[in-house]
């Protein structure tokens, strides 16, 4: 009887290591760089963007250097500066997108889900609803935005 009691316990033991459980990730989403391939249907922009340890973001798109901090902008192009806040910023502009959306995750609180093999994130702000993909690390991978059709590939990403 004990040789069926230890059998059956080594059994459940044994399956019981077999049971995986998904590693936890934690989104990166201040102290990093990286470049982006935003895509909006016929349209694509690729831009290098270094979001500091506060959450500001320096995006450079062609010649045009966006700065994002708190509910401002300021645009540079050449000697020109505009700065502006980020409500006045037009709704069918997707500028602000990659700044909106590390924002929206960085202050959600929200857990990542794991779903075989993919690690995200899916949110809404007021402009985006949107599903941050991550790697394992918690550096962002892909961004996809739902009511636009906006994808963003992200490359080279790393920590500062």
């Amino acid at each position: 009887m004990k040789k069926i009691i230890c059998l059956i316990f080594l059994v459940l033991l044994s399956f019981s290591g077999c049971a995986k459980k998904s590693p936890e990730v934690t989104p990166v989403t201040t102290g990093l760089k990286f470049n982006a391939q935003i895509t909006n249907g016929e349209q694509n922009l690729n831009c290098s963007v270094k979001i500091d340890a506060n959450g500001n973001m320096q995006m450079k798109i062609d010649q045009i250097e966006y700065l994002f901090s708190g509910n401002t902008i300021t645009i540079n192009y050449a000697d020109i500066s505009h700065k502006t806040e980020l409500s006045a910023f037009p709704k069918n502009t997707f500028a602000d997108f990659l700044y909106v959306i590390f924002n929206s995750v960085s202050k959600s609180g929200k857990d990542v889900i794991t779903n075989d093999k993919e690690y995200y994130i899916s949110n809404s702000t007021d402009k985006y609803e949107y599903t941050c993909f991550f790697a394992q690390t918690g550096l962002p991978l892909k961004i996809t935005e739902k009511n636009f059709g906006i994808t963003a590939l992200i490359t080279g990403a790393q920590i500062i």
